[in-house]
């Protein structure tokens, strides 16, 4: 019996905790990557200009290495404005300072979606397990720790398989928009990481034959993924 109560919810606090615990001993309140001008300064941007370009003021202006040149002297970001929107609104929202506690926050909340979609498959100590493994994981405390967008793209992965095996247990087809919702902010975070679709894409072709009318699922799946793609395409273009 206390095995089954440490492996369930209360384990899963103790792991958060001690991860969090972690996380604020080598927490420091500044930015310390170069990739986070990329990201950061164009939320800064955005949340300033309402876009996500700029034309220097001079030609002294530092320009980063992640700003490409249109012409006309106008720079936009390699990267794409997905995620420094997010970086953007809790700016405006909370202050610079508390942007920096964006990963963290993101990165517990994957620790307990990955318990979640374990548990969905395996007993509760597996699941545990799982999360605990992710806590001690060394990359992942940096990441959670820097100013880059891994820690984003995997939150979206991790819950976006949470809702795909839920949406595979229960037929629900709002799950499955969810789902192409969750996992369709993948290129607005990260464009490489887009690559994860040939995965999903898989995973639904798998159920062709288990649903009746899958083809709604299919477009459900497909609306989802349109509401963070097709604005990030049109602004591309």
């Amino acid at each position: 019996m206390l095995l089954r109560r440490i492996a369930g919810p209360a384990g899963l606090l103790l792991v958060i905790a001690l991860f969090a615990v972690a996380l604020r001993i080598h927490f420091q309140p500044a930015i310390n990557h170069p990739d986070a001008n990329g990201y950061w300064a164009q939320g800064s941007l955005i949340l300033q200009t309402g876009h996500a370009w700029f034309v220097p003021q001079s030609n002294a202006q530092y320009v980063g290495m992640h700003w490409l040149l249109l012409g006309d002297n106008t720079f936009i970001s390699r990267y794409p404005p997905g995620f420094p929107l997010l970086v953007g609104l809790v700016q405006h929202a909370f202050g610079w300072q508390a942007t920096l506690l964006i990963n963290p926050v993101l990165s517990v909340l994957t620790i307990v979606g990955l318990y979640a979609a374990v548990r969905q498959l395996a007993p509760a100590g597996y699941a545990l397990l799982a999360a605990a493994a992710l806590a001690m994981n060394a990359a992942f405390a940096v990441h959670a720790l820097t100013e880059i967008s891994h820690t984003a793209v995997a939150f979206c992965v991790v819950w976006g398989a949470v809702l795909l095996m839920r949406w595979s247990a229960t037929g629900r087809i709002a799950l499955v928009f969810a789902a192409g919702l969750v996992l369709g902010c993948i290129p607005g975070t990260r464009y490489a990481d887009a690559v994860v679709a040939l995965g999903v894409a898989a995973f639904l072709l798998w159920h062709m034959r288990r649903f009746d009318k899958i083809h709604r699922h299919y477009v459900a799946a497909a609306l989802g993924a349109a509401i963070p793609i097709l604005p990030l395409l049109v602004r591309n273009q």
